[in-house]
């Protein structure tokens, strides 16, 4: 993807992310509801054909039956026989075309009204034969950017790009609030591991400081013959208790040192 494909752009006011809206085409859809081509050219007019239902592109009808498809060829060549077979001559079809168009998810079997089912089956047989022309499908992608830097994409595939401009926008509205969430939350981590650097910078010198102030006062202890055991303690106690400090606020600010 390009900026090419940009078709808006926006700053969140709610969290300062840019938004780059972009239309993809989507190259490999799922267009399965709308039926799947069957079968090439055969001139051989007893070959078996495809399962009924199914839409010949020849004829550009939906044939619903066997027996339909029989009378249709019948009366065709009753009517008009030259006109029958110039159509169905070689040069009329390309052979490396998918000649039948067969109902894949739905058939729409539950129609009782024949001429009402073979609407549904054409208008989904003529949908399909439009894909690439005079529709596409896309893919509506977000992109959310700060400072130059893409933070996240999301993105819908499958849409159709004359579904219409509000049910379009409502989809990019979607997909960008699904790419501002998930670059919020990479940010807020940026931060979080910023601010851990950043206060173990800090700590760590004093803690340091700390434990070789501790180690020169133990040893100092240790060498000193003139302080009993109680004495020992206590020095102890007081050189422990500043490292000990700071290393508490080490781990209250998050900072396992």
């Amino acid at each position: 993807m390009s900026d090419a494909d940009v078709v808006r752009k926006y700053i969140d006011e709610a969290t300062g992310f840019e938004i780059r809206i972009k239309h993809v085409i989507d190259e490999d859809p799922a267009y399965d509801y709308l039926g799947r081509f069957w079968g090439t050219k055969t001139n051989e007019r007893n070959a078996y054909g495809p399962p009924f239902p199914f839409y010949d592109r020849l004829f550009k009808r939906v044939f619903i039956d066997g027996d339909e498809r029989e009378k249709f060829f019948m009366e065709k060549e009753q009517q008009n026989r030259e006109l029958f077979d110039e159509l169905y001559a070689d040069e009329a079809w390309d052979n490396r075309e998918y000649r039948y168009i067969v109902p894949d998810a739905n058939d729409y079997g539950d129609v009782t009204d024949v001429e009402e089912r073979r609407k549904y089956l054409t208008h989904d047989a003529e949908r399909l034969l439009g894909l690439g022309e005079d529709w596409n499908y896309l893919g509506i992608v977000a992109e959310a950017w700060m400072n130059g830097v893409e933070f996240y994409a999301s993105s819908i595939w499958g849409v159709e790009d004359d579904s219409g401009d509000e049910y379009i926008k409502e989809v990019e509205d979607e997909v960008a609030g699904m790419a501002i969430d998930e670059a919020q939350n990479r940010l807020d981590e940026i931060r979080s591991d910023e601010r851990e650097v950043k206060i173990a910078r800090e700590v760590a010198p004093m803690i340091l400081r700390s434990l070789v102030g501790l180690m020169t006062m133990v040893g100092n202890v240790l060498t000193d013959s003139q302080l009993d055991h109680e004495q020992c303690g206590t020095t102890i106690r007081r050189a422990i208790e500043p490292a000990q400090a700071v290393i508490k606020a080490a781990e209250e600010a998050g900072v396992k040192p």
